[in-house]
C-alpha cells in the first residue's frame, strides 16, 4: 500500500482518525521509522555482544598486529551480517508507533495502517541494515586513523592476539551500535 492510498482512505473516513489525517499519518510514519532504526541497530548490538562472548572464550593464540586483525575482523563481520538482516514482523503496530499517536486511529484505521506500517518498517530496516554493514566494514579503518589501534611493527612483547583484538573490537562495535540506536 502506498502512502497516498492510506492517506486517501483516512481522508475518506474522517471518523476513523482524530485530528488531521496527514499530520497524524506523518507522526505515525516518523515514529515507525525511528523505531525501525532503533531495532536494526539493537539487532547489530546483539550480534556484536555475541561476538564479544565468542572471542572471550577463545584461546589467545598467535600474536597479530591490531590494525590487520581489526580490519579482517570488521570485514568478516560485515560480510556475515549481510545474512543476519532483521526481518521484524509488524503484527502489533504498537511496537512501532507510540500509544499517544496510535490512539488517534480507530480500529478500522489501524487495520488499514498495519499493512502500510509493515512496508515502512521493512524498508527502513533494510536501509539501516545497509548502513550497519558499511559502518561495520569501515570501523577498523576509522579506529586506526584515530590512533586507537596500533599499526606499529610486530613487537612480541606488546602485540595482542587476534582473539584479544577481535573481542575488543566487538565490544567497541556493540557500544557504537547502542549509541546509534539511541542518538542524542
Amino acid at each position: 500500500m502506498q502512502r497516498s492510498e492510506i492517506l486517501d482512505w483516512l481522508r475518506a473516513h474522517r471518523e476513523s482518525v482524530r485530528g488531521d489525517p496527514e499530520a497524524t499519518l506523518d507522526a505515525a510514519e516518523r515514529e515507525a521509522r525511528r523505531h525501525a532504526v532503533e531495532a536494526a541497530w539493537l539487532h547489530a548490538k546483539r550480534i556484536a555482544d555475541a561476538e564479544v562472548a565468542r572471542w572471550k572464550d577463545r584461546s589467545h593464540g598467535s600474536p597479530a598486529r591490531q590494525d590487520w586483525a581489526a580490519n579482517e575482523f570488521c570485514h568478516e563481520l560485515a560480510r556475515d551480517m549481510r545474512q543476519l538482516e532483521p526481518h521484524d514482523a509488524v503484527d502489533d503496530e504498537s511496537r512501532w508507533i507510540d500509544e499517544s499517536t496510535l490512539g488517534a486511529f480507530e480500529r478500522d484505521a489501524r487495520d488499514q495502517l498495519r499493512d502500510w506500517i509493515r512496508e515502512v518498517v521493512g524498508d527502513e530496516e533494510h536501509r539501516v541494515w545497509a548502513e550497519v554493514i558499511r559502518f561495520t566494514d569501515g570501523r577498523a579503518r576509522s579506529l586506526v586513523r584515530a590512533g586507537e589501534l596500533s599499526s606499529a611493527d610486530l613487537n612480541w612483547e606488546i602485540t595482542h592476539s587476534y582473539a584479544e583484538t577481535a573481542g575488543r573490537l566487538a565490544a567497541i562495535l556493540a557500544h557504537d551500535y547502542e549509541e546509534r540506536a539511541h542518538p542524542g
